[in-house]
């Protein structure tokens, strides 16, 4: 009688044991999906306040300060990442180009673009002087903006690869 009480008494144990385990894994499994989720959803979050750094211009008009502010966005990214013009290829370097403004198909957010430009560009594309015309702000539009590929947890994901800007008509 004695052994069968024991014996009783180390199954119940054993028992009450799996159940904790089980309850364990339960919660670990819960709470590992729903931390997965918020990340998920903070990676998206953070995707989408980057690409609207660029995407804010859509649609509307622009000045060249928007433009300078968007390169030295650019130019912060890649130097974050620590880029150099050689890692065009890379999905996170950001280029930004401007149509009409001396620099056609070049990459204002390379390296050889310097302060002294921004300068040059807001001295000459500030405002329309063109003779005879009465002196008024130019604008710029959004002509192109291209996405790169990323794979992220298994979902693929867009990311603003460039952007460029042209004179609106």
């Amino acid at each position: 009688m004695e052994n069968a009480s024991k014996a009783l008494i180390m199954a119940g144990s054993m028992l009450i044991g799996v159940i904790i385990i089980s309850i364990g894994v339960y919660i670990f499994t819960t709470f590992g999906g729903s931390s997965k989720n918020i990340q998920e959803q903070v990676d998206n979050r953070v995707l989408a306040e980057f690409n609207n750094n660029f995407e804010k211009f859509l649609g509307s008009d622009c000045t060249i300060h928007d433009i300078v502010n968007t390169i030295s966005f650019a130019k912060k990214n890649n130097k974050e990442f620590e880029f150099t013009d050689a890692d065009r290829e890379n999905p996170y370097y950001i280029e930004v180009y401007a149509k009409d403004i001396g620099y056609n198909n070049k990459n204002l957010s390379s390296d050889s673009i310097v302060e002294d430009d921004y300068l040059e560009w807001f001295k000459n594309y500030s405002v329309n002087n063109s003779a005879g015309a009465e002196v008024q702000l130019l604008y710029f539009r959004v002509s192109n903006i291209e996405y790169s590929e990323l794979n992220i947890d298994g979902s693929i994901k867009q990311r603003v690869k460039s952007i460029t800007f042209e004179i609106k008509d």
